[in-house]
């Protein structure tokens, strides 16, 4: 049986929040977000172990005061990130010992709000397929512009706006993110690199899915995030 294993990235700074503190440690609910990031796979009986990269200053605080003191003890490693998000998931899959078959869970440590059911539709995702996204349909309209002038309306039928988790088998998207490193390749999710590399890794198109997902599943980047996150983390009773 495949192990079943969730990479969470946690290497923010904080800049758009405009705080000394990293928004990934600010507390909502008097708790730091990444504990209740970590909580939410912790619970999820199918998760068989979980991974964190983080700034490299950190290590020893996030081992102490999130790990330690909420006694998380499905967290294996905790690895120093990279300069960019793609460099710390990069430091983090040749970390994780691992088989090819294993299934990985990679998710935004700011993203407190993932559910049980999302998560285990992702583990289910790569039955038949190399890798899935979680995504919800825009409700705005969406225009391409350039130039600050709009060049095209697009269609929103053909559009979904994308979340974390995203999920593969451990040694395809190893082998993805180590061929864009070799090219110093760099995208904005796991998923391009799958749609770049994933033909000349699996010798065809890959099939990456999209799991649905949730519109609380939101990202904490700013202040204005914060405010909805507590009235989320009321509303939801966590």
């Amino acid at each position: 049986m495949s192990k079943i294993i969730v990479l969470i990235t946690a290497g923010g700074s904080g800049l758009r929040m405009q705080s000394e503190t990293r928004k990934q440690y600010i507390e909502i609910g008097k708790k730091p977000i990444l504990a209740h990031t970590i909580n939410n796979f912790h619970v999820t009986d199918r998760v068989d172990e979980i991974a964190l990269t983080v700034p490299p200053d950190d290590i020893d605080f996030v081992k102490s005061n999130i790990i330690g003191r909420y006694n998380f003890h499905k967290v294996k490693n905790v690895i120093a990130g990279g300069p960019q998000r793609q460099d710390s998931v990069l430091c983090a899959l040749r970390v994780i010992e691992a088989d090819e078959n294993d299934i990985i869970l990679i998710h935004d440590g700011v993203r407190p709000f993932i559910t049980h059911d999302i998560i285990l539709n992702c583990i289910e995702s790569v039955v038949s397929s190399e890798g899935s996204i979680v995504g919800i349909e825009p409700v705005n309209t969406i225009k391409k512009i350039i130039d600050g002038r709009i060049e095209s309306t697009l269609n929103r039928n053909e559009l979904v706006s994308v979340q974390t988790p995203q999920t593969f088998r451990f040694g395809f998207i190893k082998k993805c993110h180590e061929l864009a490193a070799y090219e110093k390749f760099y995208a904005t999710d796991d998923s391009a690199l799958a749609e770049k590399y994933g033909e000349q890794i699996s010798g065809r198109k890959p099939i990456i899915s999209v799991v649905e997902g949730n519109s609380f599943n939101i990202k904490i980047t700013n202040q204005n995030d914060l405010v909805i996150a507590e009235a989320l983390l009321d509303y939801l009773s966590i």
